[in-house]
């Protein structure tokens, strides 16, 4: 059994040929014990989040209390996206919900954020607010390596900051810089990053390329004010959490190491793709690219609901939100242009 230290991010790793997964001291699919070494206290912060609390059992009641909600619902499917980006070789995104306070966008970030570790950001957990550096950003999102990152409240930040760090969070790539030996060093990732504010991300920008990395859902996850139901989904969620994403990780282990599963999860995306793109309007340069990312949700949704059973149909809420966020009727388009996006 080999011991690996200097680990200063998560996700996916390799050693002697053999692919595995690392979630804080945690390792998924190899016989390797990896001591996670943060490069500060905010580093072992974010490790001490990722721990689980309660039962699966608690989180799945709580969970399925969504099921009658479509946005609420992609957002929970959209928290098992970021580790099969890698195996897809596709694309950071950004999912953002805006609109009035007090509607339930910060409990629709918080519940994927409880698939992965501790959701509340009162206690030092996975949901933090945008008033951040574009440094600081950078940091958490390559610590965050092939997991989900949560930012609360975009309207505490500058626009400047805003605009920067959706290109930099999207497009995978920190900022180039120089060590102590003169060679450069760029930090990378896949993610998915989860945003909430007053207004959409995509309005505090004038570049025309923020809409193909940015997948807006404005109004209530939860179809207007329901008290009762977020009292009720915070209550369970901040008491059960952290246990979802082992099983899954586990489960899209296992496609890894066969030939023919991986190539077929491979095949399954491309094929949600072009189905998806097929039903943009054309007038919409954007949707098929954006299609990529919907895809990717429904594959990781149906990959979730294989290993948990949470009770949902990830076809039917994925391309329901889709439809809902394109304002797309139901014709038929040429599907060659999506064709090309995914070849």
């Amino acid at each position: 059994l080999c011991t690996l230290r200097e680990r200063t991010e998560f996700g996916w790793k390799e050693y002697q040929n053999k692919k595995f997964f690392v979630i804080g001291n945690k390792v998924i699919g190899a016989d390797i014990n990896v001591l996670y070494e943060p490069t500060g206290a905010g580093d072992d912060k974010y490790a001490r989040a990722l721990l689980p609390e309660g039962t699966m059992e608690g989180w799945l009641d709580t969970v399925r209390k969504i099921l009658p909600y479509p946005r609420a619902m992609f957002a929970l499917y959209s928290a098992f996206v970021p580790p099969i980006l890698e195996l897809l070789n596709a694309n950071s995104f950004i999912i953002d919900y805006s609109g009035l306070t007090s509607t339930g966008k910060t409990t629709a970030i918080e519940i994927p954020a409880s698939v992965w570790g501790m959701p509340m950001a009162s206690q030092g957990g996975l949901v933090l607010p945008w008033d951040a550096s574009k440094v600081s950003l950078e940091r958490l999102a390559t610590l965050f390596n092939h997991l989900p990152i949560f930012l609360d409240d975009s309207q505490t930040t500058s626009d400047n900051v805003i605009s920067k760090s959706i290109y930099m969070l999207a497009n995978g790539t920190g900022k180039i810089r120089a060590t102590s030996t003169g060679r450069q060093k760029t930090s990378n990732w896949r993610t998915v990053c989860f945003s909430t504010g007053e207004r959409p991300l995509t309005n505090v920008t004038e570049f025309a390329g923020v809409k193909s990395r940015v997948i807006e859902i404005s109004g209530s996850p939860f179809d207007g004010l329901n008290a009762k139901l977020v009292h009720e989904i915070k209550n369970g969620i901040y008491s059960n959490y952290g246990h979802a994403a082992i099983p899954f990780i586990e489960h899209i282990t296992s496609i890894t190491a066969d030939k023919d599963k991986y190539e077929q999860l491979v095949t399954r995306h491309r094929e949600k793709t072009i189905a998806l793109g097929s039903k943009a309007e054309s007038k919409e340069n954007v949707i098929g690219r954006v299609a990529h990312y919907f895809a990717a949700v429904e594959l990781a949704g149906e990959l979730a609901e294989e290993v948990l059973k949470i009770g949902g149909i990830p076809s039917d809420i994925v391309r329901q939100v889709f439809e809902e966020v394109y304002s797309l009727a139901d014709n038929k388009e040429p599907t060659e242009k999506v064709l090309n996006l995914v070849m």
